[in-house]
């Protein structure tokens, strides 16, 4: 995510933000698995082979599931908040789309506000 601004448009990244169930970038799908003991387990897809299948959790747990004994496996929704907007107004979605397309990788890009220059430290 620390190169976003030079692989996204700002068009793209205020999509994401405000609809991001429209498309959901590689690498974040989510899947919803039914198990053949009534378990559902979600996550992203980290890997898929012939025998399993890896997810990637909420909490950032690593869940490998037997192909066979999945009963049943949908598409999820994107793992962003859908309610994001009730929380921004339009200035502030502005600027989140603002900073997100200036983050080209950099060291600057991905210093904290205090190491950033002309960030402000906090006491």
């Amino acid at each position: 995510m620390s190169a976003l601004g030079t692989q996204k448009t700002r068009e793209y990244l205020l999509e994401a933000i405000v609809a991001p169930n429209a498309a959901i970038a590689q690498g974040f799908e989510t899947v919803v698995i039914l198990d053949e003991d009534g378990k559902t387990m979600s996550g992203i897809l980290k890997s898929e082979d012939d025998t399993n299948l890896t997810l990637m959790d909420a909490q950032g747990a690593i869940i490998k599931i037997p192909k066979d004994k999945i009963d049943e496996r949908r598409k999820g929704q994107s793992s962003m908040p859908v309610d994001l907007l009730k929380y921004l107004n339009k200035r502030e979605l502005r600027d989140l789309v603002a900073y997100l397309a200036t983050l080209d990788g950099s060291p600057a890009a991905v210093a904290s506000p205090n190491e950033a220059q002309g960030g402000h430290k906090l006491e």
